[in-house]
């Protein structure tokens, strides 16, 4: 028994497509003008790249693969023009290594413009595929110098150790720095040996983002012996201690992200 090809799903699938326009025996007479155009506008100064690539699509997703020698350095502005009966146009660049496009343009209408700028010199692919419709294509590809890139500009701090000690300096004329402690996390400790005879300062400041900096300290017995709790980047006390021992020193900020740092004074009772 003969099985019959299913021909209405054939005609179906013909009409849900459309059916291609006729192509025309020769490219329109624009493309190229209309690829100067756009790149003049989109890279002003740039330098064309050998002659246009060109190419003919009978029908939707045909087109053509070409590959131009590109350098590191430089910026390359890929730009397509097609017939007036292409409707989709689907532009690809592919640099020396790699499967994934670089650069992509698939834009509603017979023009498409990328851009690709190569870290390193070799021979790049690109294909003009027409996505939709049918006609002739050119494509042409310019080059300029590269943008210099411009480094970051590492934005400067407040300088802690010395507003650390101007307040020092201010509080107890005098006074030997002992230690300097820099904060590793919202909550950081320490442990300072302290000597009876002596009075001692702790003193803190914060870069100016620190809006919560908490001060504390506890005696060898884990007696709390002065804290103070700023609503800002900076705070300190004193203490004159009745005994040797080892003391506990805690800061606590609200903003991890940037430096803070506790400084220990000291200078005879």
């Amino acid at each position: 028994m003969k099985h019959l090809a299913p021909v209405s799903a054939l005609v179906f699938l013909v009409a849900c497509r459309g059916e291609a326009p006729p192509v025309a025996p020769t490219p329109s007479p624009e493309l190229e003008s209309m690829i100067k155009q756009q790149a003049e506008s989109a890279a002003p100064d740039s330098e064309q790249v050998g002659a246009l690539y060109r190419g003919v699509a009978y029908d939707r997703g045909e087109g053509d693969e070409f590959r131009v020698e590109t350098e590191a350095g430089q910026c390359y502005t890929f730009v397509a023009a097609g017939d007036s009966t292409v409707e989709v146009f689907d532009l690809k660049v592919w640099g020396p290594k790699g499967k994934a496009p670089k650069a992509r343009d698939k834009s509603k209408g017979r023009e498409a413009l990328t851009q690709y700028c190569p870290e390193e010199t070799g021979v790049a692919r690109f294909e003009g595929k027409v996505a939709k419709g049918a006609g002739h294509f050119a494509i042409g590809v310019f080059k300029k110098g590269a943008p210099e890139k411009v480094a970051p500009v590492a934005e400067k701090g407040l300088d802690l150790d010395k507003i650390i000690a101007d307040e020092a300096a201010a509080a107890a004329p005098g006074a030997k720095m002992e230690q300097m402690y820099t904060a590793k996390a919202d909550k950081t400790d320490w442990y300072t040996q302290l000597k009876k005879g002596q009075c001692y300062w702790f003193i803190g400041a914060g870069q100016a983002e620190v809006d919560d900096f908490y001060l504390y300290v506890w005696d060898p017995k884990n007696n709390q012996i002065g804290k103070n709790k700023a609503d800002g980047n900076k705070a300190q006390f004193g203490h004159c201690p009745e005994q040797d021992g080892m003391f506990h020193v805690q800061l606590k900020v609200d903003d991890t992200s940037h430096e803070a740092k506790v400084g220990v004074f000291s200078k005879p009772k």
